[in-house]
C-alpha cells in the first residue's frame, strides 16, 4: 500500500499510534533515530520527525524496540536503558522520563532490548542482556512544548540554523530550519529563559512560561551583527610578486570563510563577523602558512602572507585530489576524523595527527556509527595526488603520516594499504602495509631521486584493498 525509506536503511521495528495515522520506526544503528511518519494516506507517507536522546548524542548509542502506550513512546537503547517519550505532538517527540539499566560505555550491543509497556499495572518490564529484568515504575507526564519562529529583526526573513536551548536542568536542543521554525521541549513545568543564537546575530536570551501538555508559542527576532570588509595578498617568497590561485580559508570561532586569490595574488572577505581569526593560506607547489590571532571588528583589515616553494598538504585546504573505487564503501574523504569502535579499539582514528595544520584528513569513510559501516569492502579505494612537478628538484623526499586498521571478520585479515609513486610512464610501489595498529604510524619516508626518474608528470597514489572480504579495513 505505501513505502517509506527510514533514516539509517535498516528498519528494526515498527509500532503504530493508538488511532493508527502515525508509524514510528528504529534503526538498529549507531545514532540513529526513532523515526514517526503520518501514515493516514499510504500513497503520501510524510516524515514528521526524528527523535534521538539530547544527553547521548552522537555517542554511538543503538535504539532497538520502540512500542506505543497512550501516545507515548517506551523506547529501548542498547547501553542507553529504557526512554518515555511523548510523542502526542508526533512532529515534536520530547523525552519525558528513562531507566537506565546499564552503567558501562556506550555503543554496542550491551543493555536493554526490551521495554514492554503493556501491563494492567502500569509497571514497565525493561530487560537487559547482560544485567537480567528490572520491574520499573514509570511517571508519565505531558511534555512541555516550545515552538516559534526566528526571524530577522531588520529585514523580517527568516533564520535558519538558529540554536534554542532552555536553561534548565532537563538536556534540550533545538535549531530552526529552512523556514524559521524550531520545536524543542520539555518534562519539566515551570518559567525558564530560553537563549537564542545563530551565526551573524546577537544572542538573545527571551523568557518563557512552560505547562504540561501545553503548546507555548514563542516567535523571536534577532538583530544581526555589524560585518566588516577583509584583504589580503598572497606572494612568492622568492621575489614577492603575488601568487595567483591560492586557496585561503579563515577560521572563526563561530563562523568561517574561504577565498581565492586572483591573477595578482590578492584577495577579500566581505561580510566578516568581529572575533578572533586564523588565516591559512596555500597553493599546490608551495607550503601552506597560517596566520593566527587575527583581530577582525575595528574597521578594515588586511594581511600579505608569504609562501615558500615545496609540495605540502595537512588538508586543511582543498587542492584537488582525485579518487576512484571498486569498493562500494570507504570511499576516501577529506574530514575531520569521527571515531569509529571495534572491540576497545579505534578502527577509524578520532584525532588528525598531530603537528600540522588543522583537523583534517583523508580517511577511508567517515560515516562514523558501527564498525564495518563506512570500511573498504569488497574491492579497493584509490587517491590520488595533483600532479607534481619535480624535474628541477635535486634531492626530493616524500614523507606521510599512515594510519591502517586491518581486523574482525572470519579472522586471519590479509587486507593491506599500498603507496606508490608514478612519474607519468613508470610506477613504483614505495611500501605495502600489512600490520594492523589502532593509531597513527611513524613517519614514512622516502628519497624519490633513488627510486624513479623525476619528471614534470609525477603524482602520489594511495590504495587501500579489501582482498579477503568481510573484514574491516579502514
Amino acid at each position: 500500500m505505501g513505502q517509506q525509506q527510514t533514516p539509517f536503511s535498516f528498519t528494526h521495528n515498527t509500532w503504530l499510534s493508538d488511532d493508527s495515522n502515525v508509524a514510528f520506526t528504529t534503526d538498529e544503528r549507531a545514532n540513529a533515530p526513532i523515526g514517526a511518519y503520518d501514515v493516514s494516506d499510504p500513497d503520501n507517507i510524510v516524515e514528521l520527525d526524528q527523535f534521538r536522546p539530547i544527553l547521548t548524542l552522537g555517542e554511538d548509542v543503538i535504539p532497538h524496540n520502540v512500542h506505543v502506550w497512550q501516545d507515548w513512546l517506551v523506547i529501548s537503547y542498547y547501553t542507553d536503558g529504557g526512554v518515555i517519550a511523548d510523542a502526542s505532538r508526533p512532529e515534536n517527540i520530547i523525552e519525558v522520563g528513562n531507566w537506565d539499566s546499564f552503567l558501562g560505555a556506550n555503543g554496542g550491543f550491551s543493555g536493554a532490548w526490551g521495554a514492554y509497556p503493556f501491563l494492567p499495572s502500569g509497571l514497565v518490564l525493561l530487560t537487559d542482556i547482560g544485567n537480567g529484568l528490572f520491574v520499573c515504575g514509570a511517571n508519565y507526564v505531558r511534555a512541555c512544548w516550545l515552538e516559534g519562529t526566528v526571524t530577522n529583526a531588520v529585514t523580517g526573513a527568516v533564520v535558519a540554523g538558529a540554536t534554542a536551548h532552555i536553561e534548565s536542568s532537563q538536556a534540550n536542543t533545538a535549531a530552526s530550519g529552512l523556514n524559521g521554525v524550531y520545536k524543542t521541549g520539555q518534562a519539566i513545568s515551570g518559567t525558564f529563559d530560553v537563549t537564542f543564537s545563530a551565526v551573524g546575530y546577537e544572542t538573545k536570551v527571551v523568557p518563557a512560561t512552560l505547562e504540561n501538555g501545553v503548546l507555548t508559542i514563542l516567535d523571536v527576532q534577532l538583530n544581526p551583527l555589524q560585518s566588516y570588509a577583509f584583504a589580503g595578498q598572497t606572494v612568492k617568497s622568492a621575489d614577492g610578486t603575488g601568487l595567483a590561485g591560492a586557496s585561503i580559508f579563515m577560521d572563526g570561532e563561530d563562523n568561517d570563510f574561504t577565498a581565492t586569490s586572483d591573477a595578482n595574488g590578492n584577495f577579500n572577505f566581505t561580510g566578516v563577523f568581529a572575533g578572533t581569526y586564523d588565516l591559512y593560506a596555500g597553493a599546490w607547489g608551495y607550503q601552506t602558512e597560517l596566520v593566527s590571532g587575527i583581530q577582525i571588528g575595528n574597521g578594515n583589515g588586511s594581511v600579505v602572507v608569504e609562501l615558500q616553494r615545496g609540495y605540502y598538504d595537512d588538508f586543511i585546504l582543498d587542492f584537488g585530489w582525485t579518487t576512484a573505487n571498486t569498493s562500494p564503501t570507504g570511499l576516501w574523504t577529506r574530514a575531520e576524523p569521527v571515531g569509529v569502535d571495534f572491540q576497545g579499539n579505534f578502527s577509524n582514528t578520532d584525532l588528525d595527527i598531530t603537528g600540522d595544520l588543522g583537523d583534517k584528513c583523508f580517511l577511508t569513510g567517515n560515516g562514523g556509527g558501527a564498525a564495518g559501516d563506512d570500511d573498504v569492502d569488497n574491492g579497493s579505494v584509490t587517491l590520488t595526488s595533483p600532479v607534481l612537478d619535480l624535474s628541477t628538484y635535486i634531492e626530493p623526499v616524500l614523507t606521510y603520516t599512515p594510519w591502517f586498521f586491518n581486523g574482525g571478520g572470519s579472522g586471519n585479515p590479509n587486507d593491506n594499504f599500498t603507496v606508490k609513486i608514478s612519474n607519468g610512464s613508470q610506477t613504483v610501489t614505495l611500501e605495502t602495509i600489512t600490520q594492523s595498529a589502532s593509531a597513527w604510524k611513524p613517519e614514512s619516508s622516502f628519497d624519490l631521486a633513488s627510486l624513479i626518474p623525476l619528471t614534470n608528470n609525477m603524482r602520489v597514489i594511495f590504495e587501500a584493498t579489501d582482498a579477503n572480504p568481510g573484514h574491516l579495513v579502514e
